[in-house]
């Protein structure tokens, strides 16, 4: 029952035959290049942003490293095959046959997403990454390399990492926090002196 309306869903969603022109090259770059922008706003945040956000970074990325790692266990003991693999849809965007459960850029955003939306002070970034989140697994199911139960599996993982190591905060930030903004003020040194990026 579960399969059959996975894939029911994704032949619902998934791009017809003929797609070209502004439609597929925008699906293309929503489904394998925006996520690129997460570690950049990442970096900006650490380099120019105040000691919360700094801590919610390190929070965000080891709530994503945690989730990526359940992904890959997932995936290593329940083989789960792609759309094109099982000759349903159409894709416009290779990919390895690999397992498709659950969806690893997705798993990734949704991690980062819910470590900024579970924090007060950093809930309207948490709200632009998981617009983010979802417009990417959109478009890996619409270029035919993600069913939505993929989707909806790394939302769900993303979400259980991030309610995870929120209650670490404390030790976190005293454990890895402090160690790394000794690590970047040394590095950095010349730059925070000059005021190009913050101490």
């Amino acid at each position: 029952m579960f399969h059959t309306l996975n894939h029911d869903l994704f032949l619902a969603m998934n791009a017809p035959l003929g797609l070209s022109g502004f439609r597929l090259h925008a699906a293309i770059f929503a489904a394998k290049d925006l996520i690129y922008l997460i570690p950049v706003i990442l970096a900006g945040l650490w380099l120019w942003g105040s000691l919360e956000k700094r801590q919610t970074v390190l929070l965000a990325v080891i709530s994503s490293i945690l989730a990526l790692l359940i992904s890959a266990l997932i995936g290593h003991l329940w083989f789960e095959p792609r759309p094109f693999a099982l000759g349903l849809g159409h894709m416009y965007l290779n990919h390895v046959p690999d397992s498709s459960f659950p969806s690893d850029h997705t798993t990734f955003l949704a991690a980062v997403s819910f470590t900024f939306l579970l924090q007060r002070g950093t809930r309207c970034l948490g709200c632009l990454f998981m617009i983010m989140t979802l417009l990417v697994g959109w478009a890996r199911i619409y270029v035919g390399i993600h069913f939505p139960l993929d989707i909806l599996g790394g939302l769900v993982l993303g979400f259980l990492s991030a309610i995870v190591i929120l209650p670490c905060k404390k030790i976190i930030a005293r454990v890895l926090l402090s160690p790394l903004l000794w690590i970047y003020r040394k590095l950095f040194a010349i730059p925070i002196r000059l005021h190009w990026i913050k101490n």
